[in-house]
C-alpha cells in the first residue's frame, strides 16, 4: 500500500521545483532539467549557444548588448521559468553586480542568397566578372523582446534566449541564471594547465571485470586498480558522476576496497593532491568510508557520520591525526560530494565541495599500495558510489580546486587541447563602409570556415586561408570563424563590428492602430541614408487587414534624407501599411522596411435593432420590470457605450448584454430610444415603440372579509383600443358576468356579491377577452372570516350587539320574563343574497335581561321575531318583530307586557280593495308610555297570516297607532291610531293607494342642521359643510349629502350612519356662482331629500345700483335660489319688456308698430346681448331673440318703404 501510494504521488511531487535537478555535459555545453531528483522525466534541456568569453562592443549609454545567448528546449509549458539572472564583476574577483537587463528571443528574419564568385579567376584585371561558384545562403534573424506573459509562462516548444545588457567599456563581467527553478552552475571546462603533473586519472567507466584502468600518467608510469571485494560486494554501476562509477554495497562484517597495483605518486614529502566523487547513503558512525594505505589502522582518511546525521571525517595519517571534524558530505544518495586531500608545503589539506574545511600538520608517508573503500561495515540499506579520481603530484591552485569542483557539476578530463582560432579582421570597432573580407590567424587546425550572422557555415578551405567575396550587413554584425584538426577537435572564434551605413525608413503618420472617422488620410515617410549610402526611390505599400495589396506610391529619391507626403481615400475597414525605402553603397544594394502599422477607417454608425418588445404585450402589470432585447454590433472601431432614453432619463446598458429590464410606471410611456455609438464617437439611435393589449393599472379588493358581507372587486386597465375589451370574473372555480365603466382604452371592470357561507381562503382572477385573446390576470386570494350571532357567552361571543329587557306596560317597572323564542330569519352583513339564521328558544328562564352577542363588529342586518312572555303566566304572550340593523353599538331594547287582567285581544284582517287577505303585511302596535309623555313606544309587532289576520294584546283604555306596512309587496303604508274598544278591525290596501289614512311620516322626530348658516358665501374661499341629523323616532339607516355647482356639477360627497360621526366636508368655493347642498337620509328603504343653496359673490359684487341688482338676479337664478330657473328668469325680463313698453307707449303717446318695434328691438338687445339673461333655445343660434325681433323689425321697415 505505501509502494502504491508513492506512485499516485509521483505526478504531484514532479509539478514542484525542489526536486528539480541538473545534468551537466560540458563537452556540449548543454545541461539537462529534471524533475524527482533527477528520476523524474526530463523537464527542459537548455545548450549556450554564444561563446564563454563573449566580445562585446560598446555603442555608449542606454544601448543594449548582447553578452549571452542560449537555446531553451522546453517539454511542457511552465510557470515562472526566469527565476533570477546574477551578474559578477570577473576584475573585482567575481563580485556581484546589479545591472538592468533584458530577455529577448530570436526569430528568423528571412534570408539572402549571395552568390561566391571565383576570386583567383580574373588575376587582378579590370572590368573582369569572375563566375558564380555557388550561392551562400546567409540567414539574417531579429530579437524581439520577450513578453511578461512568456517570462512567467513558457510555452513548450524550443526557443532561443538572449541577454541583453548595457555594458560598459573595458567591463569583463559574468552570469548565472537560475531557470526552471535550478541555478545553473558554470559553463566551465577542463584547461590543458590542468594536465600539468597529473600523474594517474580513474573515469571508473568499465563496465565488467575487476580492473580499472588509468586514463591518465602523462609522462608518467600508469598504475591500475584492482577490486578487492572481501565480505561486500563491489562493482561497476552506471550511476557515476559523468556515466559510470564504482560502488559498494549491501552491509555486514569486514570490508571492501580497491587498491592500487604500485604506488601511484605518494612518496614521502612531495606535494600531492587526490581528487574524488563520493556519494554515500550511510548515516552511520565511524567508519563508513576510507581511503589510505591500508585497510587497517593507522594511516587512513576518513568520511563517517555520527549516526545522528551529522557527517565528519578523519585524517590520521602517519600518526597525525585530525580528530573527528565536521564535514559537508550527504548521507542519503541525493548528490555526489567533491573530496581533495593532500599535502602542500608540509601541511595537510582536506577540501569538500571547494571549500577548506582542514589544514593540519603532515606526516611523510611513502605509500606503496593505495587503497580506497570501507574499513569495516556498511549497514543493509548502505551503498558507497565513487567516481572521477585524479592524482595530482603538485599543489593546485585556488582557481583549479574551483574548477575541479565547478558548483557541484565537476569537468571532464581532457588530454587534446588545440589553439583556437583567432580573427584578426574585421575587429570590434565601427564601419563606415561594408566589409568584404575576413582574415584570422590559427594554431595549427586542417580546415576552417565560416558562418556570418547566425547564418550557414560556408564550404571548409585549407587552414590559413582568409575569407574573400563575403558582404557585411549594415548595423550590428557577429561573424564566426571554425577551425577543426585531425582529431575533429572543433574550435572557434567570433567578432562582432558595426557598419555605420544603411538606408533607413521611418513611418511618421498616420501612427500606429489608430482609429479614425476620416476616410482620407495623409501618409507620411522619412527616407535617410548614413554613411556612404544614398537614397534610390521609396513605395508606400496599402494593403488590406487580409494582407492584400490594395494601393502603392512610388517616387523617386537621391542624397541622403527624404520626407514625402501621399494622400488617399478609403472605405470603412481595416488597413495595413509600410514604405520600403531603397539606396546603395558603392555596389552594394540597400533596402530597409519599417515595422508595419495598422489603422482602421470608421465612417458608419453602430447598427442597432430591438429585438423585444416590438409588438402588441398581451398582459402587463404596473410597476413591473420590462426586458428589452437588442443586438447592436459595429465591424470597424468596436461598440463603447449604450444608453436607452426612457421617460427623458437615460440608463447605460452593456452592449454585449443584449438586454435588460426598465420599470413601468404607466400605460402611456410606451415608446424609448436605444443609442450606441463606437469607440470613434459614430453615434446610432433607433426609437422603438409597443404596446400593451392589457395593461394592469390596480386590482381593488379587500384581503380579510367575513360571510355574507357584500365585496366588490375592481381592475383597472387601459388597453390598445383596437380591439372590444370585456372580461369576467372567476371566483373560487366559478365564472360571473362583470361590469364595464369606460371605453376600450381605458376601463374598470366591477364585479360585487355577497361572500357565501364558509371560512377560509378563496381564491379569484379576472379573465380579460381582448377581441378573440383571452388573457388572465395573476390569481388572487381573500380569507373569509366567520359572521356569527348567539345568546352572549356561547360561542365565545361576549360583545353585545343587541340587550332586552322587560317592564309592565301598565306600571312602566321592570319585569323578570320569559323568550319563549327568538327568531333570526336571517340575518347579514351584505344585501342579503347570502344569508344565516339563527333561533334561541328557552321556555324555562325568567330573568331580567337577554343580550345577544355577534362577530364581526360591523352593521348586521336581520330580520328577528321575538316571542316573549312570564315565567308564571300572568302576563299574555307579545311578539317583537324588527328589521332595524345592529352593531356592536349595543341596541337596548325594553319589552312591554301587559297583565291578563289590564287587556284584550285585538284582531286586525288586512284586506285589498277586493276584499281579499293580503298575507305578510307587517304591523306595529305603539302607544305613549306613560300616557302623556310622548315617549311612543312599541308594545307589539308582527305580520299578518294567510287570512291577512294578526292579534295584538292592548289595553282598551289608551290610543295605539297601528301601522300596516305594505311597501315589500308593492303596498302602500298605512297608519292608524284606534283606542280599540272593538277586539275587530278591517284595515284594506289597495296599489293605487290605501284605503284610509295613507299618511307616513319619515320627518316624525327628524332634527337637523345644515352649516354653513350663512346665506352667501365669498368666492375663493375654503368652507366646511356639515349636514347633522338626529332621530327621536325612525331608526336611519345611513345620512349624508352632495355639493354641487350652479352648473349642476359635482364637488363632493360624504355620509355617515352614526349621529355621533355627522359628515363634514371642506370646499374651496373658486370662481362658482353658486353651491348647491343636497341632503338625505334613508329610514327603513325610504329616502328623504332637502336641498340648500349658497349664493358666491366677489368682494366688489357687493353695494347697490342697476348693475348690480342685475348682476345679482341672474346669479340667483342660476343657482335656483327663490325657485328661479332660466324659464323663469326668460318669464320675468319679457313681462318686464311689456310693462315698459306699455308705459311708454301710453306715457308719449307713440302707438305706430315702428316705434313699438324699435323699443322691442332695443329692450331685447339689452337683456340678450349686454346682459345674457334671456335663455337660448336649444339647438338655436346665440342670441336667437335678439336676431328674429330684428329680423322682424327689418320686414316691418321694408313693407313700410314699398307701400
Amino acid at each position: 500500500m505505501v509502494i502504491l501510494a508513492m506512485v499516485f504521488l509521483i505526478p504531484l511531487v514532479s509539478g514542484l521545483e525542489f526536486d528539480n535537478v541538473q545534468v551537466w555535459d560540458d563537452e556540449e555545453k548543454e545541461v539537462t532539467i529534471k524533475n524527482a531528483f533527477g528520476f523524474g522525466k526530463e523537464i527542459a534541456k537548455i545548450t549556450l549557444l554564444s561563446e564563454k568569453t563573449h566580445q562585446v562592443i560598446d555603442r555608449g549609454v542606454g544601448v543594449l548588448q548582447l553578452v549571452g545567448e542560449f537555446e531553451i528546449i522546453n517539454n511542457e509549458n511552465y510557470d515562472n521559468v526566469f527565476k533570477k539572472m546574477e551578474f559578477f564583476d570577473v576584475k573585482q574577483d567575481f563580485k556581484g553586480m546589479e545591472r538592468e537587463f533584458e530577455y529577448r528571443y530570436r526569430v528568423d528574419d528571412g534570408y539572402t542568397d549571395v552568390p561566391v564568385h571565383n576570386a583567383t579567376y580574373c588575376h587582378g584585371e579590370e572590368d573582369c566578372v569572375a563566375p558564380i561558384l555557388y550561392y551562400r545562403r546567409d540567414y539574417k534573424y531579429k530579437w524581439i523582446t520577450l513578453e511578461d506573459n512568456k517570462i512567467n509562462e513558457l510555452p513548450k516548444g524550443k526557443i532561443v534566449i538572449g541577454i541583453f545588457l548595457d555594458v560598459e567599456r573595458g567591463e569583463h563581467g559574468d552570469w548565472i541564471g537560475t531557470f526552471f527553478g535550478e541555478r545553473l552552475k558554470n559553463w566551465a571546462e577542463w584547461t590543458a594547465g590542468l594536465n600539468d603533473m597529473l600523474t594517474h586519472y580513474y573515469h571508473f567507466n568499465e563496465s565488467s571485470g575487476t580492473n580499472v584502468l588509468d586514463s591518465g600518467g602523462i609522462g608518467k608510469t600508469q598504475v591500475n586498480l584492482t577490486f578487492v571485494p572481501q565480505a561486500l560486494t563491489m562493482e561497476f554501476t552506471t550511476d557515476g558522476l559523468f556515466g559510470g562509477g564504482a560502488q559498494i554495497i549491501t552491509g555486514g562484517g569486514g570490508g571492501a576496497y580497491t587498491k592500487s597495483n604500485a604506488n601511484i605518486g605518494l612518496i614521502d614529502t612531495d606535494a600531492f593532491f587526490i581528487s574524488l566523487w563520493v556519494n554515500r547513503t550511510s548515516p552511520h558512525n565511524d567508519p563508513a568510508f576510507l581511503f589510505g594505505d591500508s585497510d587497517t589502522w593507522p594511516t587512513y582518511v576518513l568520511i563517517g557520520g555520527t549516526g545522528a546525521g551529522t557527517s565528519v571525517f578523519r585524517s590520521y595519517w602517519a600518526g597525525a591525526d585530525s580528530g573527528y571534524t565536521a564535514g559537508c558530505f550527504n548521507d542519503n544518495g541525493s548528490a555526489f560530494n567533491h573530496i581533495l586531500w593532500g599535502q602542500s608545503g608540509g601541511r595537510q589539506l582536506f577540501y569538500c565541495d571547494g571549500e577548506l574545511l582542514w589544514n593540519g600538520t603532515y606526516a611523510s608517508k611513502t605509500v606503496a599500495e593505495f587503497r580506497i573503500g570501507n574499513q569495516q561495515y556498511l549497514d543493509s540499506q548502505s551503498t558507497i558510489n565513487w567516481d572521477e579520481m585524479a592524482v595530482f603530484n603538485r599543489t593546485l591552485t585556488p582557481s583549479e580546486i574551483s574548477d575541479l569542483y565547478n558548483n557541484g557539476a565537476g569537468i571532464r578530463y581532457r588530454t587534446v587541447f588545440t589553439t583556437p582560432p583567432s580573427i584578426t579582421y574585421p575587429t570590434n570597432t565601427t564601419y563606415t563602409s561594408e566589409i568584404t573580407s575576413m582574415n584570422y590567424t590559427h594554431g595549427g587546425q586542417a580546415h576552417c570556415w565560416y558562418s556570418l550572422n547566425g547564418g550557414a557555415n560556408s564550404t571548409p578551405v585549407t587552414a590559413g586561408v582568409n575569407f574573400t567575396g563575403i558582404t557585411s550587413d549594415p548595423g550590428n554584425n557577429n561573424w564566426r570563424v571554425y577551425c577543426n584538426d585531425s582529431g575533429n577537435t572543433i574550435t572557434e572564434d567570433n567578432v562582432e563590428f558595426f557598419v555605420d551605413f544603411d538606408v533607413i525608413t521611418t513611418l511618421i503618420s498616420p501612427s500606429n492602430a489608430i482609429s479614425t472617422t476620416n476616410s482620407t488620410l495623409e501618409f507620411e515617410v522619412n527616407g535617410s541614408a548614413t554613411g556612404s549610402a544614398r537614397l534610390e526611390n521609396q513605395t508606400i505599400y496599402i494593403y488590406y487587414s487580409n494582407s492584400t495589396l490594395l494601393a502603392t506610391n512610388y517616387s523617386g529619391l537621391s542624397g541622403t534624407s527624404s520626407n514625402r507626403k501621399f494622400n488617399y481615400t478609403f472605405t470603412d475597414g481595416s488597413y495595413i501599411w509600410n514604405a520600403i525605402t531603397k539606396g546603395n553603397s558603392s555596389a552594394t544594394y540597400l533596402t530597409d522596411w519599417d515595422t508595419n502599422r495598422t489603422f482602421t477607417i470608421d465612417t458608419t454608425n453602430p447598427t442597432i435593432n430591438i429585438t423585444h418588445p416590438i409588438t402588441a404585450i398581451d398582459f402587463f402589470k404596473v410597476n413591473n420590470n420590462l426586458r428589452i432585447n437588442w443586438t447592436v454590433s459595429d465591424d470597424t472601431a468596436g461598440l463603447d457605450t449604450c444608453w436607452i432614453d426612457y421617460q427623458q432619463t437615460n440608463t447605460t446598458v452593456t452592449c454585449n448584454n443584449n438586454g435588460t429590464l426598465i420599470n413601468i410606471t404607466n400605460s402611456n410611456d410606451k415608446s424609448a430610444i436605444f443609442y450606441a455609438n463606437d469607440t470613434l464617437g459614430n453615434e446610432a439611435r433607433q426609437s422603438f415603440t409597443w404596446s400593451y393589449k392589457v395593461f394592469w393599472n390596480s386590482e381593488t379588493f379587500n384581503s380579510t372579509v367575513y360571510e355574507s358581507q357584500t365585496q366588490t372587486y375592481i381592475l383597472n386597465i387601459s388597453s390598445t383600443g383596437d380591439e372590444t375589451v370585456t372580461a369576467n370574473f372567476t371566483f373560487n372555480g366559478t365564472n360571473y358576468t362583470a361590469t364595464k365603466e369606460g371605453t376600450n382604452t381605458q376601463m374598470n371592470f366591477t364585479f360585487s356579491h355577497d361572500l357565501p357561507i364558509g371560512v377560509g381562503t378563496v381564491n379569484f382572477n379576472w379573465n380579460v377577452f381582448y377581441g378573440s385573446d383571452i388573457i388572465n390576470t395573476t390569481p388572487q386570494s381573500q380569507t373569509v372570516d366567520l359572521l356569527n350571532l348567539s345568546l352572549c357567552g356561547l360561542g365565545g361571543l361576549n360583545t353585545p350587539f343587541l340587550n332586552f329587557t322587560a317592564k309592565d306596560e301598565a306600571t312602566d317597572l321592570p319585569l323578570n320574563f320569559t323568550v319563549d323564542i327568538a327568531d333570526w330569519t336571517y340575518y347579514y352583513l351584505g344585501s342579503g343574497d347570502v344569508s344565516k339564521t339563527y333561533s334561541y328558544v328557552n321556555v324555562n328562564a325568567n330573568i331580567s335581561s337577554y343580550a345577544f352577542c355577534a362577530t364581526p363588529n360591523l352593521t348586521i342586518q336581520q330580520n328577528l321575531e321575538v316571542k316573549y312572555s312570564d315565567f308564571v303566566g300572568d302576563y299574555p304572550l307579545r311578539t317583537y318583530k324588527t328589521l332595524a340593523p345592529i352593531s356592536n353599538t349595543t341596541t337596548n331594547t325594553v319589552l312591554y307586557l301587559l297583565k291578563s287582567t289590564d287587556g284584550q285581544y285585538v284582531t286586525f284582517q288586512v284586506l285589498s280593495s277586493s276584499g281579499n287577505p293580503i298575507q305578510n303585511v307587517v304591523a306595529n302596535a305603539s302607544r305613549e308610555i306613560p300616557q302623556g309623555s310622548g315617549n311612543v313606544v312599541l308594545i307589539g309587532s308582527g305580520s299578518t297570516d294567510g287570512a291577512g289576520a294578526i292579534t295584538f294584546f292592548v289595553n282598551p283604555d289608551f290610543s295605539h297607532t297601528f301601522t300596516f306596512d305594505g311597501t315589500s309587496l308593492g303596498l302602500p303604508k298605512r297608519v292608524e291610531t284606534i283606542t280599540p274598544s272593538k277586539t275587530e278591525y278591517t284595515i284594506y290596501l289597495s296599489s293605487g293607494g290605501a284605503v284610509g289614512n295613507t299618511t307616513f311620516d319619515f320627518t316624525r322626530g327628524m332634527d337637523f342642521l345644515v352649516q354653513p348658516r350663512l346665506n352667501s358665501l365669498q368666492n375663493g374661499t375654503t368652507y366646511n359643510f356639515n349636514f347633522t341629523l338626529n332621530s327621536s323616532y325612525w331608526a336611519v339607516t345611513k345620512y349624508g349629502f352632495t355639493m354641487l355647482n350652479g352648473s349642476g356639477q359635482v364637488l363632493g360627497y360624504n355620509e355617515s350612519t352614526s349621529f355621533s360621526s355627522p359628515p363634514t366636508l371642506n370646499l374651496f368655493t373658486g370662481e362658482n356662482a353658486s353651491i348647491r347642498m343636497e341632503y338625505f337620509w334613508l329610514v327603513t328603504g325610504n329616502y328623504t331629500n332637502g336641498t340648500r343653496t349658497w349664493g358666491v359673490f366677489a368682494e366688489n359684487d357687493k353695494g347697490f345700483g342697476l348693475n348690480r341688482f342685475f348682476t345679482d338676479f341672474l346669479n340667483y337664478s342660476n343657482a335656483g335660489m327663490f325657485g328661479l330657473n332660466d324659464f323663469s328668469r326668460t318669464l320675468i325680463i319679457f313681462l318686464v319688456i311689456f310693462i315698459t313698453i306699455g308705459t311708454i307707449t301710453m306715457l308719449s303717446g307713440l302707438y305706430s308698430p315702428g316705434a313699438i318695434l324699435v323699443q322691442l328691438f332695443g329692450l331685447v338687445y339689452f337683456f340678450d346681448v349686454v346682459l345674457g339673461m334671456i335663455i337660448n333655445p336649444v339647438g338655436a343660434i346665440p342670441h336667437f331673440a335678439t336676431i328674429l325681433v330684428g329680423l322682424l323689425a327689418i320686414g316691418y321697415a321694408v313693407r313700410e318703404v314699398t307701400r
